[in-house]
């Protein structure tokens, strides 16, 4: 178990108590500590989320492009395909 030392004027004095969750020194750096990180991981979580949709939105859309100009491609090469066989039935 960790004692928590202080200095005082260039000396350390322990004051003979373990550093623990009732401890003030505790709740004055490590619990503030804490709330600034789970501040930061949620800033984060909504910056990531926030790029991982629009990927996905991204990819979706050129997904959604790359169809359609697949399909137009079908559609022409039919036209292709419909005119050559009407030309070699007349």
């Amino acid at each position: 178990m960790e004692i928590l030392e202080m200095e005082s004027h260039g000396e350390k004095k322990n004051l003979g108590r373990p550093l623990g969750f009732g401890h003030e020194s505790y709740r004055h750096s490590v619990v503030p500590f804490i709330e600034m990180r789970k501040a930061v991981e949620g800033i984060l979580f909504c910056f990531v989320s926030v790029r991982t949709r629009a990927a996905v939105s991204l990819i979706s859309d050129i997904l959604n492009l790359s169809f359609l100009l697949d399909t137009q491609e079908i559609s022409k090469n039919n036209d292709l395909i419909l005119q050559k066989a009407t030309e070699s039935l007349f």
